[in-house]
């Protein structure tokens, strides 16, 4: 993002990085500001989100743990985790089906 602000469209020259990887249910995706990042160390961060709590309280341990340790940037956490979708009856009646 920083590299896009203040320049003018024909110098904007920056690729994405594109990955891909298997994923498998309980794996977890973290967005954040550099308000956890500058204030935690990557081993820092791991260890919350290999704690097997509910997503709600593991974002909220990721910003008690920058707090404690200074806060000094604003801070921004998004946290998914990848869960089984339940069956809905719909669903239900179509396993039957296929």
């Amino acid at each position: 993002l920083t590299q896009y602000l203040g320049m003018e469209e024909e110098n904007l020259q920056l690729e994405p990085s594109i990955s891909r990887q298997e994923i498998k249910i309980g794996d977890r995706f973290l967005l954040c500001s550099d308000g956890i990042t500058d204030m935690l160390t990557d081993s820092e961060i791991a260890a919350v989100l290999a704690r097997e709590v509910p997503v709600a309280e593991t974002a909220e341990l990721l910003v008690e743990q920058a707090l404690q340790k200074g806060g000094r940037d604003n801070i921004t956490v998004i946290l998914c985790e990848l869960a089984e979708q339940e069956q809905n009856w719909f669903r239900k009646l179509l396993s039957y089906f296929l």
